[in-house]
């Protein structure tokens, strides 16, 4: 998992009925610079989704990012995202997304994120464009375009990796639920320099809530 960028959509208000869970962590040297400044989770139709935002708010791009979610819902260890680079003042947002989880209370989730190095901001594009951003409550789906504008053709299929998140959001600006989409292309499919790719990535989220989402293609 490397590079990636937010987007956003809004759709119809909805009641506020889920709790929001906000933990932040970072290493002592990136404490100020890289964090986790967001989380939250959600249930809905189709399963239990989990989502962070990060937040580069430094003035050097950084390299080499890990974020770690922990939390304490039975039979789930940390969800580790490795993102290639994260440039200044820019944010991204991470998800995973499981079946229906019974949950009695809510879960403690804590996002942890290690930076390897921060360098001098470069001109130089390191992120995925996202546009056209929509949310179909109806069938529980986020839908957005990527288009490749780093110069260089991107391998869209890799085993066992995520090729974009969603996070969504309710009229407080809370994360009520996420989703991620997972080896959704076959072997061989890449995006070529100045093209565009319509995914649409399943939310696990009470969708009659949902006003916003933020998507991140991280190739």
């Amino acid at each position: 998992m490397q590079r990636g960028q937010v987007g956003r959509a809004t759709a119809g208000l909805g009641a506020i009925a889920i709790t929001l869970l906000l933990a932040a962590g970072s290493s002592a040297a990136t404490r100020q610079q890289v964090a986790v400044v967001q989380v939250g989770w959600g249930v809905g139709s189709l399963g239990y989704g989990v989502g962070a935002r990060v937040v580069n708010r430094s003035k050097r791009d950084a390299f080499g990012v890990k974020v770690t979610l922990n939390h304490a819902v039975p039979g789930i260890g940390g969800l580790a995202f490795l993102i290639h680079a994260i440039p200044a003042g820019r944010s991204l947002v991470v998800a995973a997304s499981f079946g229906t989880i019974p949950v009695n209370q809510a879960p403690k989730i804590e996002g942890i994120v290690r930076v390897r190095r921060m360098v001098r901001h470069a001109r130089a594009n390191r992120l995925l464009r996202i546009s056209e951003v929509h949310i179909d409550q109806t069938h529980s789906h986020v839908t957005a375009v990527i288009t490749n504008t780093l110069g260089y053709p991107i391998n869209l299929y890799k085993s066992r990796s995520a090729d974009a998140f969603a996070v969504v959001y309710d009229a407080s600006g809370q994360i009520i639920g996420a989703g991620d989409k997972r080896d959704g292309f076959p072997p061989g499919s890449t995006l070529k320099p100045g093209r565009q790719l319509q995914v649409t990535i399943n939310v696990r989220a009470p969708m009659d809530q949902v006003v916003r989402a933020q998507v991140s293609a991280i190739p």
